[in-house]
């Protein structure tokens, strides 16, 4: 299967959302490819991936099968080879952003999942479903083969987290 990113539109009440497979990233290959899902809101960051994602494809002015997933290469072009250089393009961009800060040594390309981790689990995720989602390394039963957190669950998680006190209850553990 080839790499993509949609918006759903047709799942009832999820949607909608961005959906996603990539098939080569940090820890993925082709053997462990990563689906991925976004809600339409996030109001805890202030983000809206729907809306953000369908903007950028029309400003940009991507045409369908192009290279959304490769990483800019300057005014050259893009690269079409797994892309290594991502946290120090981070870091620039920050210093770019925010010049008198002087805290730009404490964020890095890991820093958003690092982050979700960090907000999940006080909410009372587990820790299965918060590694399968972050697409952390775990070891894992033989069980756990035949499990992968359904995205129902994921797209739940993420657009409460922040929400007024705990929101999470036993029937959203995986």
């Amino acid at each position: 299967m080839q790499p993509y990113v949609m918006v759903v539109r047709t799942d009832g009440e999820l949607s909608p959302y961005v959906r996603g497979y990539l098939s080569m990233d940090k820890n993925v290959d082709q053997r462990k490819p990563r689906k991925f899902y976004l809600p339409a809101e996030v109001p805890a960051l202030g983000l809206s991936p729907v809306e953000e994602l369908e903007d950028y494809i029309v400003a940009s002015g991507l045409p369908s099968g192009s290279r959304l997933f490769s990483a800019p290469k300057g005014a050259t072009g893009w690269h079409y080879t797994p892309y290594r250089g991502h946290g120090r393009a981070f870091k620039r961009a920050y210093a770019r952003t925010f010049p008198e800060a002087a805290d730009g040594h404490l964020y890095g390309s890991g820093s958003a999942r690092k982050s979700l981790g960090q907000w999940l689990w006080p909410w009372g995720w587990s820790h299965r479903m918060i590694s399968d989602v972050g697409g952390w390394y775990t070891p894992k039963v033989a069980m756990d083969l035949y499990f992968a957190t359904h995205r129902a669950t994921v797209l739940r998680a993420l657009a409460q987290l922040g929400a007024e006190g705990p929101a999470v209850t036993a029937a959203h553990w995986d």
